[in-house]
């Protein structure tokens, strides 16, 4: 049964949370000195929380003080990730100019997802194809310098209408919320740019949308959101914040599709003057072949909108707060302007070039008061070296542009809010705020390919305002307000965006950070509660039932190694469908043949994808394989190239004579450890035997002889890789923990991987090279690369050829050699069941040749036993997880987005409401006039009972030959030898070792006696 009392309970938790400390002291203690360079130092920070504690939610002005401590570069953990921060020019440089191109990506904040169309907008994409084609058109059509002066009207019109409208609030009597004004302002400018419409008006209800949706925005974008940091967890959205930006960002959507729709059908209007939108649409596609989808348009006008207009406005609003601070400098710059301008017009931007003072202020503002404190984080896609530290893949880079902007040692007095220091003349003359003058001294649009697109307009508009409000209008605060309020409004997004009351932080990793620590923690589980007790009851069909488990391993404890088994078990209390969250992940197990139906059926779209366990990343190229691929157009191109050449039904008849030629030596092997009075190891020389069949198949090569150096490597690589593959791995379930690979499970897997890849890409490098010898006579690979492009242009990489590869030899090999070693077992422990199959063959073949691929349709009992072994002992008894894509109902029950679905082929195959007698080996029941008759283990029968190959569209690609490889070989061997036991081993240990697959725990070793007339064996 599945333990529900509270002792399985604390014993689970207890044993789980033991296992794990001592792997990681363990670890700790037993690591080996590594060769590579060091980490940046940094602060040790707590555990669970790391750093964060330390960082608080000023994080600029924290990570500067640490950085006083610790250096320009240091390592810090924030949560999950692993983050570098560089806070001088010169660390700066290292990144953003040395090192650009391994961070030219972006990470993946849960909170911006929907916001951002899923990355597909100009700021979070990664550096794609499309990423750069968006760019290039942005430079082209909007943000470049001919485009700037295209759009100078909208600019002066919008502008004058900003004056207007003080103006009136003066008439008034009113303040000036200027903020909020000058917001409203810059995005009626970017309206009007990008799709030929103001969003902004004094009145009217799509207006007050647009309004109250950007407010929300923005309050929702500055807040600390514990997700982005912990995401194992983010599923439970603690604080709430990623359903109300989901909620802001379908309400901001709608309004820019309505936009967007509208600019679509009036597009005839503006024929001859087209808007940015326009032009991009007209130039979707790249010359290389990129294309910029609907959505990523939609993306585009949104990142216009908001992060296009903010920025300057709090530039702007800082610039004239720091004047009203400083009335001479406001004097000094209405003096230049009106010197220059005059007073009987409005400020232009022609006369920029004219007011060094106008930008010496401008530049200030822009050194003391960056909009974003913290250039948006990069994220690195290799490992790399940086500054003499070593700097990991998949690390968080955290550019200080706020300390770099107050470094003492290149700013004097660098808390001083003093234009002159920009004047030609000043020691901040040389500097350039857009990054052209190499220094990085002075980067408040960032540097290198992720610097801000913008930063030609944000310079513009930022000289323009404050040059246009200072020179038409006088400036006072309030009466009775004789002091300004210069703090910053902490905030993690959008730092530094508003001026607001003081926030204290400490930034010393003295108690008060632990006791900090704690609280954050004591936040969190009120901030659960709360939201539990509150939620309100859903509509939507319930959660499949299943056990609740414990805090954050969930039901592991119930679960343990042998998975299968304990899914069964509970599915006799639970029901056969079964929901129960595995570490950070929420499961769902079909255990009989009904709910297997309805996922791999009726839901087989939904389901259709991986998700992506750590521990198999490397092996299998980072999913760039057949195995672990999401169902993408490359994936079935890959599939459809195997069926075609491979595994379905016409290549295997071509590759007959290399089946026939390995096994013909398998049993050579036999015979040959009979005559030495050797047992035989029989999964070995199954799995070396298959491995060869492979390799001649597919790259025209055996990988396994009887000796020598590369095959050596060979079998140590693969036996590496399928034990590793095996491992019940932490950091799977608990992804946050990852990092530390407690039990070496993933650095073990890299390494084989890239033993692995090096031989493969010796292989096919060899292949290519001997090409033209194959000519008439192509194997796989040859096959593959003459047709690497789809007809609908999908084309797979060798990269994805390599990942094939080593599909082949694990997914192909093992799990054949599997099954046919736990039948040769049954049959050992049930000698009638085995003699009455050589009987078979014998009358069938005779005992004058060996048997062949083409005998098989003829031997029944032979197929019986074949399908008996596969349902007592499939190789894979859960098959790979699929992943859900989207909401789904399945049977009754909700199914969340991204939920893993395990189907328990072990358990359908021994259910004994379908099967009589389940655990005894029984051939009979699958001979005409048996139940099991009318079950097809390619799963063609529709009956969802016996699927050892899985179903649907993620099915086992190999299981024509799968089928083929296990009937010839448990056919040939029965037939052509006789089987005993070493003398004194009167029991066969039939336990499986608990893992991914199932082999038997003790290996079977037996003695083959040759049965047949000698010539058979010629």
């Amino acid at each position: 049964m599945a333990a529900t009392r509270i002792d399985s309970y604390l014993w689970g938790g207890a044993a789980a949370l033991l296992v794990v400390l001592h792997l990681l002291l363990s670890r700790w203690f037993l690591r080996k000195p590594r060769s590579r360079l060091p980490l940046p130092p940094g602060p040790r920070g707590v555990p669970v929380l790391g750093a964060l504690p330390l960082v608080g939610s000023s994080a600029h002005s924290n990570l500067a003080r640490l950085a006083a401590r610790y250096g320009p570069i240091m390592s810090l953990r924030l949560g999950s990730h692993l983050c570098v921060v560089a806070s001088d020019a010169s660390s700066a440089r290292a990144f953003l100019k040395t090192a650009d191109a391994q961070f030219a990506h972006r990470p993946d904040p849960i909170s911006a997802r929907d916001v951002s169309y899923q990355r597909q907008n100009l700021v979070m994409s990664d550096a794609t194809p499309t990423w750069k084609h968006m760019r290039k058109m942005c430079s082209l059509h909007l943000l470049g310098g001919r485009a700037l002066a295209d759009w100078a009207p909208t600019r002066r019109a919008e502008f004058r209408r900003l004056v207007d409208a003080l103006r009136r609030l003066h008439d008034a009597g009113q303040p000036v919320p200027i903020f909020n004004l000058l917001l409203y302002t810059l995005a009626n400018v970017m309206g009007t740019i990008s799709v030929g419409s103001r969003v902004f008006d004094d009145h009217g209800d799509e207006s007050n949308k647009f309004k109250d949706v950007l407010s929300d925005l923005l309050t929702g974008g500055a807040q600390f959101n514990v997700s982005d940091f912990f995401p194992s967890i983010a599923w439970m959205d603690l604080q709430g914040i990623q359903a109300k930006m989901f909620k802001v960002s379908k309400r901001l959507d709608a309004l820019v599709t309505r936009l967007f729709e509208e600019h679509q059908r009036t597009r005839e209007s503006r024929r001859g003057a087209p808007d940015f939108v326009d032009k991009v649409m007209a130039n979707k596609v790249s010359e290389d072949g990129a294309t910029i989808s609907d959505v990523n348009v939609r993306a585009l006008i949104f990142v216009s909108l908001l992060p296009g207009t903010d920025t300057s406005s709090t530039i702007v609003e800082w610039t004239l707060a720091e004047m009203l601070t400083n009335p001479a400098i406001l004097r000094r710059l209405q003096g230049e302007t009106e010197s220059v301008v005059g007073r009987d017009r409005l400020l232009e931007e022609s006369d920029i070039p004219n007011l060094p003072y106008l930008q010496a202020v401008c530049k200030e503002a822009l050194r003391l008061h960056p909009p974003t404190p913290l250039m948006l984080p990069h994220f690195s896609h290799e490992d790399c070296e940086v500054g003499g530290f070593f700097i990991p893949k998949h690390t968080r880079l955290l550019v200080n542009v706020w300390a770099i902007g107050r470094d003492p040692a290149v700013w004097e007095n660098p808390l001083t809010f003093d234009p002159d220091r920009f004047l030609p003349g000043g020691k901040g003359a040389r500097y350039d705020p857009l990054g052209n003058d190499g220094n990085f001294g002075f980067i408040p649009f960032g540097v290198g390919r992720r610097s801000c697109a913008a930063k030609l307009l944000g310079m513009l508009f930022v000289q323009y305002l404050v040059g246009t409000l200072a020179h038409a209008f006088d400036w006072k605060l309030p009466e009775g307000e004789e002091d300004i309020d210069m703090e910053a409004k902490p905030a993690w997004a959008i730092a530094d965006a508003f001026t607001a009351a003081p926030i204290e932080a400490m930034a010393t990793a003295s108690m008060d950070s632990y006791l900090w620590g704690g609280a954050a923690l004591l936040l969190a589980l009120h901030l659960l509660l709360r939201r539990w007790l509150l939620r309100k009851p859903r509509p939507r069909p319930p959660l499949p039932p299943g056990p609740r488990g414990l805090p954050v391993l969930g039901a592991l404890p119930l679960v343990g190694a042998s998975a299968h088994s304990n899914f069964a078990r509970m599915a006799a209390r639970y029901g056969p469908i079964i929901s129960l969250r595995l570490g950070s992940h929420l499961c769902v197990v079909a255990n009989d043949a009904s709910t297997a139906r309805a996922f791999l059926k009726t839901a087989d779209a939904q389901f259709s994808h991986r998700p992506d366990p750590i521990s198999a990343r490397d092996v299998s190229y980072q999913r760039q394989n057949l195995v672990m691929s999401d169902n993408t157009p490359t994936w079935k191109h890959m599939r459809k190239m195997c069926s075609l050449h491979l595994l379905g039904g016409k290549a295997l008849a071509d590759w007959a004579p290399t089946r026939r030629a390995e096994f013909r030596r398998l049993v050579d092997a036999l015979r040959r450890l009979h005559d030495a009075g050797q047992p035989v190891p029989l999964f070995d020389l199954l799995l070396y035997t298959l491995a060869n069949v492979v390799g001649t198949i597919a790259v025209g090569g055996r990988v396994f002889e009887d000796h020598g150096d590369e095959s050596n490597k060979f079998k140590d690589v693969l036996s590496d890789m399928l034990t590793g593959g095996g491992q019940f791995n932490v950091g799977d379930f608990l992804p946050s923990i990852a990092w530390m690979d407690l039990q070496g499970i993933q650095a073990k897997m890299l390494s084989a991987h890239k033993r692995f890849d090096a031989m493969v890409s010796r292989q096919f490098e060899e292949h290519q090279r001997t090409r033209e010898s194959r000519r008439g006579a192509p194997d796989f690979i040859d096959k593959v690369m003459a047709n690497k492009v789809s007809e609908d242009g999908t084309a797979i990489s060798d990269i994805n050829v390599r990942a094939l590869i080593c599909d082949l030899f694990t997914a192909g090999t093992d799990t054949s050699s599997i099954v046919v070693e736990w039948i040769f077992a049954e049959m050992l422990k049930n000698p009638a069941i085995l003699r009455r199959l050589q009987a078979e063959t014998e009358a069938v073949v005779g005992r004058d040749r060996l048997l062949d691929e083409s005998d098989i349709p003829k031997l029944p009992y032979l197929q019986a036993v074949c399908k008996e072994g596969l349902r007592l002992h499939p190789s894979t008894p859960l098959m790979l997880p699929h992943f859900s894509h989207e909401d789904s109902e399945v049977a009754g029950f909700f199914i969340p987005k991204h939920t893993r679905l395990l189907v328990n082929v072990w358990a359908i195959g021994r259910d004994p409401a379908v099967w009589e007698n389940p655990l005894a080996f029984d051939p009979d029941r699958f001979l005409p006039g048996g139940k099991g008759e009318r079950y097809d283990p390619l799963g063609r029968d529709g009956n969802f009972g016996f699927i050892p190959f899985g179903v649907g569209r993620r099915s086992c690609v190999g299981k024509l030959v799968g089928m083929l490889f296990v009937q010839c070989l448990v056919g040939m061997l029965a037939h052509a030898f006789d089987w005993e036991l070493p003398e004194g081993e009167e029991e066969i240990d039939m336990e499986a070792k608990p893992g991914f697959a199932l082999p038997k725990s003790v290996p079977l070793k037996a003695f083959a006696r040759p049965r047949l007339s000698p010539a058979a064996y010629v």
